[in-house]
């Protein structure tokens, strides 16, 4: 199967997407969030669901603010409509006294949730890949964790769902390049202070 095969499976199994539902899909530009937006576009007919962009500046990097202008062209592109959040996210964690990837999530995820009501929305859909998943599982195993963790992310967790769960990485960069789809590349994603990106680069790799 391709991947917006497997996506659909994967939608209609876990009845992920209500018909005639709205659906907020976070877009941070990279391939995958990309890849997600391309796909359910194209599902979204025949599976009768109306879809809108979200996206947030962390404001960590000076590149962020190209991410945004690639999201919003992409998305008017499709006829979507796009929600742009931002803050100052260094600064609420040197407030906070959180690191800046718990911070980072946490703003994220207040700022969709918020959008979602705002829309209307019945769903949230992530980016996350078979490949994250592998990612999550090992870094609970090497934190610690019970069995509950070692399950790994679900399709679905309240208002998030995760259709991109069965598709790997490569395939949906395959699936962007097939169709002359362009993203963006995150390149905090190649700095190793953060735990996260030490499992990816270095410990995957090697075992």
């Amino acid at each position: 199967m391709n991947c917006i095969e497997k996506v659909q499976s994967t939608i209609e199994e876990h009845a992920l997407i209500d018909n005639g539902s709205r659906v907020l899909v976070a877009v941070s530009g990279g391939p995958d969030s990309t890849a997600l937006l391309s796909i359910l576009k194209h599902l979204s007919s025949e599976l009768h669901f109306e879809l809108a962009a979200a996206h947030f500046d962390h404001r960590i990097r000076p590149e962020s603010v190209r991410e945004k202008g690639a999201v919003e062209r992409f998305a008017s592109s499709l006829g979507i409509q796009v929600f742009v959040g931002s803050k100052d996210v260094p600064r609420k964690a040197r407030t906070d006294r959180l690191g800046l990837e718990e911070t980072a999530r946490n703003e994220r995820y207040r700022f969709l949730e918020e959008t979602a009501t705002e829309y209307g929305a019945g769903a949230v859909a992530l980016g996350h890949t078979r490949d994250d998943q592998v990612e999550t599982v090992l870094h609970r195993i090497l934190r610690g964790t019970g069995w509950r963790g070692l399950i790994g992310m679900q399709p679905r967790r309240g208002i998030f769902i995760r259709p991109l769960l069965d598709c790997g990485r490569r395939e949906l960069i395959m699936h962007l390049r097939s169709r002359g789809i362009s993203y963006v590349i995150d390149s905090s994603n190649q700095d190793n202070s953060f735990y996260r990106n030490r499992i990816r680069n270095r410990l995957l790799p090697y075992l």
